[in-house]
């Protein structure tokens, strides 16, 4: 197993994978297969790799490596939220590898939200003065979460699609005086950032 480990980790998988799939049978057979999974994702086979991890943790349930291989197999396919259940319980169990916990910083900033916001005033096509709110939310994952402007009397809504947008705005036009409003942004309950104006 140490050579395979060694080739592996040098990046000559051409030869460490022949070499792991031979210890499949062996004692060294669940360590043999956790590497296969391993070199399935770094060689970008993400589905393929997600499934031999998911094999894993069907037979090996007290083992965290299986937890941390389908986490990441999740987050490189732009998965986060998928992923971020089975890094926090690999994480939480004692015989974690640091691994985890660098895993689970990674899926909170993939989640993370940043929000900003602001008031200007403009004019209608009649030449009344309007006051518009504006808010942005950042992001670093595909969307899946509502964004909400809310002032005194109107509330805009927009919904994320995912892809490649990193960012939603909403807007609201009301007519003077200046109000407070409020700009929330809901990926989870564990993931929502919130702006108050003054």
């Amino acid at each position: 197993l140490a050579r395979a480990v060694v080739l592996a980790w040098a990046g000559d998988l051409d030869r460490a994978e022949p070499e792991f799939k031979r210890l499949v049978a062996s004692p060294l057979g669940s360590d043999a297969r956790k590497y296969l999974a391993r070199i399935s994702m770094w060689r970008g086979m993400l589905e393929r790799s997600e499934a031999e991890w998911r094999d894993l943790m069907r037979e090996l349930p007290n083992d965290p490596d299986p937890l941390v291989g389908l986490g990441m197999a999740l987050r490189w396919q732009d998965r986060p939220g998928a992923a971020e259940p089975y890094l926090r319980k690999a994480a939480a169990m004692a015989s974690a590898p640091p691994e985890a916990a660098e895993q689970v910083q990674l899926v909170n900033t993939d989640l993370s939200l940043t929000t900003s916001g602001r008031t200007t005033l403009a004019a209608d096509n009649e030449g009344n003065t309007l006051r518009v709110a504006q808010g942005q939310v950042g992001f670093h994952a595909p969307w899946q979460g509502r964004v909400e402007l809310r002032t005194a009397w109107i509330q805009a809504v927009s919904r994320g699609i995912a892809g490649d947008s990193r960012s939603l705005a909403a807007s609201t036009t009301w007519a003077p005086p200046a109000v407070p409003f409020s700009l929330r942004a809901d990926r989870s309950e564990e993931h929502t950032s919130e702006l108050q104006s003054h």
